[in-house]
């Protein structure tokens, strides 16, 4: 009596295991997404899985828990790309939502060459990488639609999130280099012979043979009875409204526009692209590692051509930001994350021109006097396909009366290397100040990169005793882009005279208003500090105007004297400028 009762608890354990074993936490997700019956349950669930870690595969792993030790099948993540892409078929007004929640996760750990693995994390080994065996229950159709194992682009989904590049051709390269390069999704224009192409993404990147991996556990299914929904619906989604059709009541009018046949879509071999329109509003999905489960609709920023405000997105505290980033410091999690920082986020707010919301990372450095002001205004970068050519149209008036017109080229024959000439002609209060200036140097626009500046001649010809070469760097750190923060360091050794170093700090409270200050010392004999501000409205894109306020100084700080002062008239400068570009 006794065996058969512990027997019948031994089996009575293993069944409740196994029923446990049927579904992970990431594929029940799937579940619930694959068997909504209205938009709105949809929107909660896609915001839900665009705030889950992407810790630490690139990728949500099986029990969406952000753990050390965690693992994910290629099996799950096929079955979620399918859900994720019928979602689209079945309400196309989430297109934009699923694409930026796909394009924001990594997959070069996971996919590579057309072959699948599955990962595992341990405290050891940052990620263990083994060949996925199956059985596939989505048949691999979720990595054939994207892209990730079918090179035919006319037969597969190609994100319409390209589209909304196509206006800028410099923002269209980088983002195919980010998304291709550094999270190994397929190239939008696979059909052609991309072997000569600059960015060719994960078909070209080499991988080591895997050790087979185990057997998938869970279980997948299509159907989808009518039964109550699965614990983590039941917590996150309120109750919906009666469902007529499987379209909730409310919006059935407007749901059947769209949706001929709103039943699920389970067996699509074939994709068949719908007839959208253009996404225009592009949001990165934000990350939430304190409460993945908040069901929060995507805040969507105005087109790019709009001349609405920006919607302010609430950040947490900066104290709050530091400490989540202390938090997931630990080596094999660093290693990790910087294949796929955040550049979906950072993609999107550069996509229009690099300038805006980040104008200091292209400045050049402060000049050193009020005279050269119009000189120094940065001019927009060319076209990709142009002929690289850029420059301005400016005025600039100094509060003291002094007034100037002037007209800055820049040539760039390749890369970041550029050649800029600038011409000057002072008309008040006396005519005939003439001044002209040339240099050559790298500018890469890019946080985290250098800048390299040699000035040629200039009105004194090739004075080579007054030549001061000078170096910059453009931090990069994912709280300044937080809070619309840039900022930058430079040095300048010239080859007669004593070096300087300086800094320069931005904040854009709104989108091209900015407010920045920078801080010079410079050393020798008569080593001094200085400081400078400015600020304004400057929409550097081609053939658009902007008006600033620069006090380049110099503003003598920190010697004790007292008529030191912000100097706003004395050293204030006032320009008006008109950029352009082929």
């Amino acid at each position: 009596m006794l065996v058969s009762r512990l027997l019948g608890s031994v089996l009575l354990f293993c069944a409740f295991g196994v029923a446990q074993a049927e579904q992970s936490s990431l594929l029940e997700m799937a579940q619930d997404l694959h068997c909504t019956q209205s938009e709105q349950q949809a929107t909660k669930l896609i915001a839900r899985l665009a705030k889950e870690s992407i810790m630490p595969f690139g990728l949500p792993d099986e029990n969406l828990s952000d753990q050390s030790n965690t693992e994910l099948y290629a099996a799950t993540i096929d079955i979620l790309l399918q859900v994720l892409y019928d979602t689209i078929q079945r309400y196309p007004k989430l297109q934009e939502s699923v694409e930026k929640t796909v394009l924001h996760w990594n997959f070069c750990e996971m996919v590579n060459e057309g072959d699948l693995a599955d990962l595992t994390a341990t405290q050891k080994a940052a990620v263990i990488q083994k060949k996925a065996i199956g059985p596939f229950p989505a048949k691999q159709r979720g990595f054939s639609i994207w892209g990730f194992i079918n090179r035919d682009a006319g037969k597969r989904y190609v994100p319409e999130i390209y589209k909304s590049l196509s206006p800028f051709p410099n923002a269209y390269q980088d983002f195919i280099y980010r998304l291709t390069q550094k999270q190994c999704f397929p190239h939008p224009e696979l059909e052609q012979d991309i072997s000569h192409q600059p960015y060719s993404g994960a078909y070209r990147m080499p991988r080591t043979k895997l050790v087979v991996g185990k057997k998938y556990p869970y279980t997948w299914d299509e159907q989808c009875p009518e039964k109550s929904p699965s614990k983590i619906e039941q917590s996150k989604i309120p109750k919906e409204q009666p469902v007529v059709n499987g379209i909730s009541t409310p919006a059935n009018k407007l749901v059947a526009k769209f949706v001929a046949k709103p039943a699920v879509q389970s067996n699509v071999k074939h994709p068949v692209k719908a007839e959208i329109a253009v996404i225009k509003n592009v949001t990165p999905p934000a990350h939430d590692r304190q409460n993945h489960f908040v069901p929060e609709a995507s805040i969507a920023l105005p087109d790019i051509n709009s001349s609405q405000k920006l919607t302010p997105i609430p950040t947490p505290p900066l104290k709050q930001k530091l400490a989540l980033k202390a938090k997931s410091a630990e080596p094999k999690v660093i290693d990790i994350q910087d294949k796929y920082k955040d550049t979906l986020a950072l993609v999107f707010k550069e996509y229009k021109q690099p300038t805006e919301k980040d104008v200091s990372v292209i400045l050049p450095t402060i000049p050193s006097d009020s005279a050269n002001v119009g000189l120094n205004l940065p001019v927009p970068q060319p076209p990709a396909d142009g002929l690289g050519l850029a420059g301005n149209l400016y005025h600039t008036a100094k509060l003291t009366g002094e007034m100037t017109f002037g007209a800055n080229v820049s040539w760039k024959p390749f890369s970041y290397i550029k050649i800029n000439c600038g011409v000057s002609y002072g008309y008040l209060p006396a005519s005939g100040s003439f001044k002209y200036a040339c240099s050559a140097g790298y500018d890469d626009w890019h946080p985290g990169s250098f800048a390299m500046q040699l000035p040629l001649f200039d009105n004194n010809g090739l004075a080579f005793k007054k030549i001061a070469p000078s170096l910059g760097y453009k931090f990069d750190a994912d709280f300044l882009k937080e809070y619309n923060l840039s900022g930058s360091a430079s040095v300048s050794v010239p080859l007669s005279g004593s070096p300087s170093v300086a800094t320069s700090w931005q904040w854009s409270p709104a989108e091209h208003w900015f407010i920045r200050a920078g801080l010079q010392r410079s050393f020798g004999s008569q080593g001094s500090w200085s400081w400078s501000y400015g600020f304004g409205y400057s929409d550097f894109r081609p053939f658009k105007l902007s008006l600033t306020y620069d006090n380049v100084g110099p503003n003598p700080i920190f010697d004790g004297k007292p008529d030191d002062g912000v100097n706003f008239k004395e050293n204030g400068v006032v320009s008006l400028s008109w950029g352009w570009a082929f």
